[in-house]
Formats: C-alpha cells, sequence, structure tokens
C-alpha cells in the first residue's frame, strides 16, 4: 500500500517553511513558477557582492527496476506540488531545475545530447503522488528531484529504492534514511552549528550563549539541541535556555523570553532557531528591554522580513545560509531556487563522468566524485550519503539608506 498507515499526519504537515495536463519537456519554466521564483531585480535585502498521464497498468515499478542494468533514457524527472497552498516551494525548485538543464544543455549537454525534464505536479496529494512517481519510473528517468514538502519528500522512497531510480530531495532539513538510492541536497544542521560556533567563539571571541528555541516549530528544536552541543564542544557555556512557545498555554511567550534574558548578565550571544517574523518581534522586545546582545540564527532569519517588520532593532544579527545570492546569477536569490540549480548540475556532472544513464554507477560516482563547485559553494556526498556542504555567514548592517545582509567570511 502506498500510503503507510500511521505516516499520514507526518506527510501532510511536514513542508520546510497549473494543474498540468501532460509532460513537460525542458525549457523556460512556466509563467507562474518565474513569478514566484524570480525577481524582476536583485533584492534590496541583500547587499553588493565583498500533468499525470495515464499509467500503463501491465508495467510495475518492479519490473521498470528489473532492468537496472540497461542504460536509461537521458531523463531527470522532478516531482512537486506546481499547484496549490505549498505550490511556492514545488515551483521554486521547478524554476531552479530548469535554469540548470538550460544552462547545461546549452554547454553541449552529456556528449552533444540534451538532458531531458519530466515534471509533474503532485499537488502534495498522496494518490497525485503515487501517480507521478510511477510515471516518472516507467519513463525510466535516471534520477527525480523533488521538493522539500511531505508527500514530495517521503512518499517516494520506497518507490525510489525498488526501482533502483536516484532520488534527491532539495533543501529538506529532515535526515531521510531510506535505501540507497535516496539522497537529500540540503546544508545539514549539524554542519552549520559546528561551524557557526567555530566561528562564533574563534572570530568574535563570544563563550557565553542564551539559548531561545521556538517550539511551536519542529526545526526549531533540531536545531536547539545541535547548537547546544556545538557551544560545549567549543568550550562555551549556554548560561540561560527559554523557548518562545508555551505549551501548557498554546501561544507565544516572547514577553516571558524577555524578561529571563533581561534579568541574566555576561551574555554575549542570543542563539535564536525560530523564523524570521517571530526572530524580528524578540529583537526589537529585547532592545526595548536593553538587552544588547545580537541575535545570531540560522537561514529562516535570512529573509527580508527579518529586515522589514525588525528595522534598527535587529542590527548586528549574524546568521547562516546555505546559498550565498551574490555568487550566482540574479534570478537564484532564492535558496530553494539555488539549491534546485545544484542539484541538478551535480546529477548532470555525474552522468557526464561516469558516461553511463545506469543510475547504479551514476550512483556510485555520486558517492566518490570530488566536491562540486556551484552557485552554492561547493557541494558533495560521504560513502554514506550523506550531504557535504559548508554553510555562508552574514551580518545585518546599514548600507546606502537601508538594512542589509552582508557577507562576512570567517577568520577575518
Amino acid at each position: 500500500m502506498f500510503v503507510l498507515l500511521g505516516m499520514s499526519a507526518l506527510l501532510m504537515g511536514c513542508s520546510e517553511q497549473r494543474d498540468s495536463k501532460g509532460q513537460q519537456t525542458a525549457g523556460p519554466a512556466p509563467a507562474a513558477a518565474r513569478e514566484v521564483a524570480r525577481p524582476a531585480e536583485r533584492p534590496a535585502w541583500l547587499a553588493p557582492p565583498g500533468s499525470e498521464r495515464p499509467l500503463d497498468a501491465k508495467q510495475s515499478v518492479q519490473s521498470a527496476g528489473s532492468r537496472e542494468e540497461e542504460p536509461r533514457p537521458l531523463k531527470i524527472g522532478v516531482i512537486g506540488p506546481e499547484t496549490g497552498e505549498e505550490a511556492r516551494y514545488g515551483l521554486r525548485v521547478l524554476d531552479g531545475v530548469t535554469q540548470a538543464a538550460e544552462a547545461f544543455n546549452a554547454r553541449g549537454g552529456v556528449a552533444g545530447r540534451p538532458i531531458e525534464l519530466v515534471h509533474l505536479d503532485n499537488r502534495s496529494e498522496p494518490a497525485a503522488t503515487e501517480r507521478a512517481v510511477r510515471e516518472l519510473i516507467q519513463q525510466r528517468v535516471v534520477a527525480i528531484l523533488a521538493a522539500p514538502t511531505g508527500w514530495s519528500t517521503f512518499a517516494p522512497t520506497r518507490f525510489a529504492n525498488d526501482s533502483r531510480t536516484l532520488f534527491m530531495v532539495v533543501g529538506t532539513r529532515r535526515p531521510i534514511r531510506s535505501g540507497p538510492y535516496v539522497f537529500r541536497f540540503a546544508l545539514p544542521d549539524e554542519l552549520a552549528a559546528e561551524a557557526l560556533l567555530r566561528h562564533l567563539t574563534t572570530d568574535w571571541r563570544y563563550t557565553r550563549f542564551a539559548l531561545v528555541t521556538s517550539s511551536s516549530y519542529d526545526e526549531s528544536l533540531m536545531t536547539s539541541a545541535l547548537l547546544k552541543q556545538s557551544v560545549l564542544s567549543h568550550g562555551g557555556e549556554v548560561v540561560v535556555e527559554a523557548d518562545t512557545y508555551d505549551a501548557y498555554a498554546g501561544q507565544t511567550a516572547v514577553p516571558e523570553v524577555v524578561q529571563r534574558l533581561a534579568g541574566q548578565t555576561g551574555v554575549q550571544a542570543i542563539l535564536y532557531t525560530g523564523g524570521a517574523e517571530e526572530g524580528a518581534r524578540l529583537a526589537k522586545a529585547l532592545r526595548a528591554a536593553g538587552v544588547r546582545a545580537p541575535l545570531v540564527g540560522g537561514e529562516d532569519l535570512f529573509d527580508a522580513e527579518f529586515l522589514e517588520k525588525g528595522g534598527q532593532d535587529v542590527l548586528d544579527t549574524l546568521l547562516f545560509s546555505s546559498h550565498a545570492p551574490e555568487r550566482g546569477p540574479p534570478h537564484l536569490t532564492d535558496r530553494f531556487t539555488a539549491l534546485a540549480y545544484d542539484a541538478f548540475m551535480i546529477i548532470a556532472r555525474a552522468i557526464e563522468q561516469t558516461g553511463s544513464t545506469v543510475p547504479a554507477k551514476v550512483r556510485e560516482t555520486l558517492l566518490t566524485m570530488t566536491e562540486q563547485e556551484g552557485v552554492t559553494g561547493k557541494s558533495g556526498f560521504t560513502a554514506e550519503g550523506v550531504p557535504v556542504k559548508h554553510p555562508f555567514f552574514y551580518r545585518v548592517a546599514q548600507g546606502q539608506g537601508r538594512l542589509t545582509f552582508v557577507p562576512v567570511t570567517p577568520g577575518r
């Protein structure tokens, strides 16, 4: 049974932050995707550089995977919501993959052959996801790139492994341990936490921290645990912990958090693992209470909303990001679009280096190739398939009459 009992609630609610009537191939992204993912110009918040087709009922997923040693067509599939409430994620991933395919094929593709894209809208629905995955596997695509939404991320993994089709989820923070053919292309939180604390303790000489979690946000709990471990491993101390969500009252508790932090002395930085809107409210309340320690966070704060709602109170905030918009083309300023661009490129290069479209052989290349330089920096995988990426660091500063995110180079 495609949907495992007991998983439905998890899948329906684990997003990371055109109803198509036929298959679509590589070419310009649909207008809706470009409107969502491509701003008309460089965003002001960034500082200058320093669908389904009918199924063939006779062809099963297992039979599609039984010819694993045979070359496959030079095709890569894309699955995600292109319509519905979560379409912003699917369209951004699709846009990044489409841009990458255009660029890769313009340079000659694989030995002069273009890689074809087949993208299907799963609408974040279980039945549509099953149909889309089966269709892509029946077309014998070499790999499937998926948006970081619940059904897109977790539901296809068993079919991908059974059919020996590479499956790579773009941008998800959740570890996916579901078999040898399943990968994720993202900055692992444990690597980001370690690099952030090394930067804070070595370059900024911070050793005493407050840790503020937002437990209404699942990823915040995990990130806070990793940051606490990293603080201790770097000889620092978490002198106070607080949570912006009161589980008993079922509501946010920012004033209570501020009261706790205002009563502490010697806190040099406030590690915060929640989102942009709440982070801005927290920063304003802390400054109003006379707390001057800078906020330190992750890429959830790397958003224009954080600057707009926080104003001067978010000055000097430090944060990490999985991508650096100033490094790439202006149309890749969104992290999901940029990560999708590089995810396509790393698979395309692996196919090119392998000289084969057999997924098992491409997989071995992915696990052994050197880190690849891309618009989101260097990327690769360990022998166990764990993603290897490196965070970028930014500081909120005043620039030309507005707040901006200014790149920070560790060690300087």
